[in-house]
């Protein structure tokens, strides 16, 4: 779920992701497991990191998986009129 707030104004909206993995044996999981990288992460593994290499194919957002996607962030706030450019430094 993703909400956006700006002064009186609030838009929210939920993207799903659909990620399907290769199938992983079980030397290769003791791997992973062994680096350390899923011990953080929420959906126990990191696509952007040595998790990527189980992934066979995405449905949706890339950075949704990686943790917020920023399409629909933008989205949102521009349809409670601001503009996220607006906030660069």
């Amino acid at each position: 779920g993703v909400a956006v707030a700006f002064e009186d104004r609030v838009a929210t909206t939920v993207d799903t992701t659909t990620v399907e993995f290769n199938k992983l044996d079980d030397a290769t999981i003791e791997w992973y497991i062994a680096t350390g990288e899923a011990h953080d992460k929420a959906g126990g593994y990191a696509m952007q990191g040595g998790g990527g290499l189980f992934v066979a194919r995405i449905v949706g957002s890339p950075s949704n998986v990686v943790g917020l996607p920023l399409h629909v962030l933008a989205t949102l706030a521009a349809s409670i009129g601001t503009d996220l450019a607006r906030f660069r430094v």
